[in-house]
């Protein structure tokens, strides 16, 4: 009889979680039928209206910066860590933008658009790095810390900087 490596065994026991059945547990199952339920009554109950190609594009474009920031929140959530301030973030993130699309002049409008973009990311990078000092070297917890950013943040974006 012949010993198996480790290697051997690791790949065994990769392909047998391959291989493996996921049972659906019964609050997602629930969820997904609930959620298919009342899909299924806005289509009825808007005259057709809500199944239209451009109300699933509005739909999808309003909701896509919200996915982005609950990716990057659940990121975040995994590492231990929390963010309050990621609303406001993104509001003082996109004010910026605007102010600095609409007030530079520009002599091509495909430059404001990148001033813009690099504006917000840079915003953005800023911010989370403030809230990433004050949670490590300044020992807060991140809850108080980005409760805090949270208010200055939306106050910048109140006061349109």
């Amino acid at each position: 009889m012949t010993e198996r490596t480790s290697d051997e065994r690791s790949m065994s026991g990769v392909l047998k979680s391959m291989t493996r059945t996921r049972v659906i547990e019964p609050q997602v199952l629930g969820l997904a039928i609930v959620l298919s339920i009342v899909v299924i009554l806005l289509g009825f109950t808007t005259s057709g209206m809500f199944f239209l190609p451009n109300n699933l594009l509005n739909i999808g474009l309003a909701i896509a910066v919200i996915g982005l920031m609950a990716f990057a929140e659940t990121i975040v959530i995994i590492a231990g860590g929390i963010d309050i301030s990621v609303g406001s973030t993104a509001g003082l993130c996109s004010i910026l933008s605007a102010l600095a699309m609409t007030k530079i002049p520009m002599s091509d409008p495909s430059n404001g658009l990148i001033v813009g973009l690099l504006v917000s990311l840079l915003t953005g990078a800023v911010a989370g790095l403030v809230n990433g000092l004050i949670v490590t070297q300044g020992k807060i917890n991140p809850v108080i810390a980005t409760l805090a950013t949270f208010s200055a943040y939306r106050g910048l974006a109140y006061a349109g900087c």
